[in-house]
């Protein structure tokens, strides 16, 4: 899975295909840290050339339970997969399309 919507670095190279690198939980600390990497485009992922662009959330304490709580993620069945949720309702991605 992956997301694709376009942006433009800083040097002016667009990046459309965004993909999650890693999210680790931290369930005792209620922390949660996602990368989000950005490639020109799908094929060049798959191609596995390096990313042009990283972002990078936290999820803090006050609002773990109701992002990455145990039935949360139960209900979503994957860390990735509720990831992808949260950055498109929470971040510039809210039009991204699912790729």
């Amino acid at each position: 899975m992956g997301l694709e919507k376009t942006k433009i670095n800083d040097q002016g190279i667009s990046v459309s295909y965004w993909h999650i690198d890693y999210v680790t939980i931290g369930h005792r600390q209620k922390r949660v840290t996602m990368c989000l990497l950005g490639y020109i485009d799908k094929s060049k992922r798959d191609s596995g050339l390096n990313p042009i662009l990283a972002e990078v959330y936290h999820i803090w304490p006050d609002t773990y339970d109701a992002t990455f709580g145990p039935a949360v993620l139960d209900a979503a069945g994957n860390a990735t997969h509720a990831a992808y949720e949260w950055i498109k309702a929470n971040t510039e991605f809210s039009d991204a399309i699912d790729a």
